[in-house]
C-alpha cells in the first residue's frame, strides 16, 4: 500500500511547495489535503487526482518556461533551473498513472 500511494503524496507535496513559493498559500494547503481523498474509495477520485496532477506538471511547465526565459534575458545561467524544474514537471506526469486499488471490480 505504501509504495502505491508514495508517489502521488510526494508529487502532491512537490506542488504545494511549488504553490507555496508563488504566494498561492490556500491552494498549498489544498493540494497537501488531497492525497487524503484516496480513503475514499470511487472512481471519480482517481480521476480528479489524475486531473490536478496533469494541471500541476501544466503549472511547472509554465514556470519552467518563464523562469528560464527571464534568466536568459538577463545572461544568468539557466540550464541547471530547466534541469531541475522540467523533472518535477516530468513527474507530476508520471503520477497520471495512478492505478486502482484492491481487487478486480473494486477501487
Amino acid at each position: 500500500m505504501f509504495k502505491r500511494l508514495f508517489p502521488i503524496c510526494f508529487a502532491m507535496i512537490l506542488l504545494a511547495a511549488h504553490f507555496s513559493r508563488n504566494g498561492n498559500t490556500l491552494l498549498a494547503f489544498a493540494t497537501i489535503l488531497l492525497p487524503f481523498l484516496l480513503f475514499i474509495k470511487r472512481r471519480w477520485v482517481i480521476y480528479f487526482l489524475q486531473t490536478f496532477t496533469w494541471l500541476g506538471s501544466l503549472s511547472w511547465a509554465v514556470g519552467t518556461y518563464n523562469l528560464v526565459t527571464s534568466r536568459m534575458a538577463y545572461g544568468q545561467p539557466w540550464a541547471h533551473v530547466y534541469y531541475f524544474k522540467h523533472r518535477y514537471a516530468i513527474y507530476n506526469l508520471g503520477r497520471l498513472l495512478v492505478k486502482r486499488c484492491g481487487r478486480k471490480g473494486k477501487i
